[in-house]
């Protein structure tokens, strides 16, 4: 399964919604899984803006389709492109990529997913706004358990 924010292959972190008693089929979505506690608590601070919106509005903003990317997409991408050039110089830039070896071609696929998804992290924990378009009540987000 994948990581429900940044899609990297899901690690034993998910959801309980406690509002619904054991049991209940609500109670544990199955396909709400993380990958680390990271992307864990950015999914747990939309969750509670979503919940706010539901309870204030009783709807979710409504959102269209996106075609382009957006800022933030554009901005994570252009954070690939030094970890791009630091792996291709490692291999050699002197061959096309047809001449690397399987190897090689995932060493920098993994340099760009790896910069792309910590740029579009780093983002949604800085950002004010959750990527929703609503603002989280910080009263309203869930408290570390201990």
């Amino acid at each position: 399964m994948k990581c429900w924010i940044c899609h990297r292959q899901a690690r034993h972190f998910g959801h309980v919604d406690l509002r619904y008693r054991i049991g209940h089929p609500r109670r544990y979505p199955i396909d709400w899984v993380f990958c680390s506690a990271r992307c864990q608590a950015s999914f747990h601070r939309l969750y509670v803006a979503g919940v706010q919106a539901l309870e204030r509005d009783g709807r979710l903003p409504k959102g269209g389709g996106v075609i382009d990317p957006s800022d933030l997409e554009l901005h994570a991408m252009h954070q690939c492109l030094k970890p791009l050039g630091e792996a291709a110089s490692e291999i050699g830039l002197t061959r096309g990529l047809g001449d690397y070896t399987k190897a090689e071609a995932l060493r920098l696929i993994e340099a760009v997913v790896t910069a792309y998804v910590e740029a579009m992290v780093q983002e949604h924990e800085q950002s004010k706004y959750p990527p929703v378009r609503m603002q989280l009540d910080a009263s309203l987000a869930p408290r570390p358990s201990g």
